[in-house]
């Protein structure tokens, strides 16, 4: 009996074989014979005469038959554990029976009803607009979220008044409002087409809460059908991520598996894109003329020892040549070098430089390092202003550059790179195609495979790496293993 027989008795089911080959086939001791998946057209094993685990639809190659000795149903995978406690939102069941601390999210009608297919008070939304998706319920979350936490979410929803089979998007949305007063969307759940006139319950995982500033408010609510088509929710479970593993444990799988691993030879590719050019790494380490070393620099605080106004202009004097040496406390105005002059940014190994302005006009020199004295510390320079119009001045939230604009930091190569085995949901690490430098607390881009991507759906995930392994590596396909701090979201397809 072959494997595909067993397949076809079988239907679908996935099943494990321990699998001999039979002796009358004329297989020797130690002979190896390809086994292929016919659903991937991938070699996945070598097989001898002995019992090795063979897994999936299988065809052999040299008509050597498999004949199995036990068939058995393999354990599942298990599925993502959600916490069993209540949600961080209060009244998330609205079984108080009153709407509070729930509120209406734009111009929208919201109440607490008795749902009679749930059994149990249910929060409605109705009078939407059209052209509105984000009108909806939501509730004040300040101080609920706590930073680095990871969470499981855990939402029911319908439509009210929308016709069988009819299906919309909807989501569940944090909105951050930073001490600034600019504000941050981030998605706790989201289907793009999910949402029906049937509950249904979604679920998901978001995190970790890393806000990018100081949080001033926080904001979760309920949005996105179309065409102002009303809706309920219930249930809004949000609860902390007691399973995910801290940065210091060991990832979800040990990555010593090499099965399926890929290398650039088998990309798939409609447009050839250009492989970037072996870089020079020296200048990292070994530097030398520093523009920042210059003895005849003037330091910015004795420059400007008076203390500075918030909004403040500056202007360098002609033919002067600063150091800035550290942060910048005070957020300025417009920065103006004229072409005489420059301003130098150096390094501060330990906190950083910052410099926070409404923007900065280079008609002489604005330099942080050179190609022989890569910056190895953060250099963060932060414009500052509402979104530009034609009433503001041109160099409004930007640096403009008539003069010389000379920015060397520390390289890192490469800056981009592909999977050499495919990123699986709940996995905290990556295989690489290609050896990469780069270093804990940067963030990475995990950029989607899925058919679909726009601003509104999509796959891609902000990650960030928490180490980087280089040698003692699994495969010769696999150039480096990253490791989060966090687990992966989606599936990410490797060969891409």
């Amino acid at each position: 009996m072959t494997m595909r027989d067993i397949m076809k008795r079988f239907a679908s089911a996935l099943l494990l074989c321990s699998a001999l080959l039979t002796e009358n086939n004329g297989v020797a001791d130690g002979a190896e014979y390809v086994v292929t998946n016919t659903m991937q057209g991938d070699a996945l094993e070598q097989v001898t005469n002995d019992f090795p685990q063979v897994y999936g639809i299988y065809d052999v190659t040299k008509g050597v038959t498999l004949v199995y000795n036990q068939v058995v149903t393999p354990p599942p995978t298990p599925s993502p554990t959600f916490s069993p406690v209540s949600s961080i939102l209060p009244n998330w069941d609205f079984e108080s029976g009153s709407i509070s601390p729930w509120n209406a999210n734009g111009d929208v009608n919201v109440a607490v009803v008795l749902d009679a297919d749930r059994g149990s008070n249910v929060g409605v939304v109705t009078g939407r607009s059209a052209t509105a998706n984000w009108h909806g319920i939501g509730q004040d979350a300040t101080g609920l979220f706590q930073e680095g936490e990871d969470y499981n979410v855990e939402i029911s929803a319908k439509l009210t008044d929308a016709a069988d089979g009819v299906s919309t998007p909807f989501k569940l949305t944090l909105q951050i409002t930073f001490a600034d007063d600019t504000r941050s969307w981030q998605s706790l759940f989201y289907t793009g087409s999910g949402l029906t006139n049937q509950w249904q319950t979604f679920q998901a995982y978001y995190g970790p809460f890393q806000p990018s500033a100081s949080v001033k408010a926080l904001r979760v609510f309920a949005e996105g059908p179309t065409d102002g088509l009303s809706f309920a929710i219930d249930d809004v479970k949000i609860t902390p991520d007691l399973t995910t593993p801290s940065p210091t444990q060991a990832p979800t799988a040990a990555p010593t598996q090499p099965d399926h691993l890929v290398d650039a030879s088998m990309n798939t590719e409609r447009v050839v894109i250009p492989q970037p050019p072996p870089a020079d790494l020296s200048a990292n380490t070994a530097r030398s003329s520093c523009p920042h070393d210059d003895p005849t620099l003037i330091d910015w605080n004795t420059q400007f020892s008076s203390p500075l106004t918030e909004g403040q202009d500056i202007t360098i004097p002609a033919g002067t040549h600063i150091l800035v040496s550290e942060s910048i406390t005070t957020k300025l105005g417009y920065i103006t070098i004229p072409d005489s002059s420059s301003l130098v940014i150096g390094e501060d190994p330990v906190n950083g430089i910052s410099i926070d302005a409404n923007g900065i006009d280079v008609q002489g020199s604005l330099i942080a390092g050179s190609e022989t004295c890569r910056i190895q510390s953060q250099i963060t320079i932060t414009l500052h202003g509402s979104r530009p119009d034609t009433s503001q001045p041109f160099l409004y939230k930007g640096i403009a550059v008539t003069g010389t604009l000379s920015l060397h930091g520390k390289r890192f190569y490469r800056t981009w790179t592909r999977l050499a085995k495919r990123a699986h949901t709940g996995e905290n690490f990556l295989y690489l195609q290609d050896e990469v430098n780069w270093e804990p607390g940067q963030e990475l881009v995990l950029v989607t495979t899925a058919l679909r991507d726009s601003r509104d759906w999509h796959e891609n995930e902000v990650l960030v790496i928490d180490r980087i392994e280089t040698a003692n590596l699994p495969s010769s396909e696999v150039k480096s293993v990253v490791y989060l701090t966090s687990t992966i979201q989606y599936d990410h397809i490797g060969k891409s």
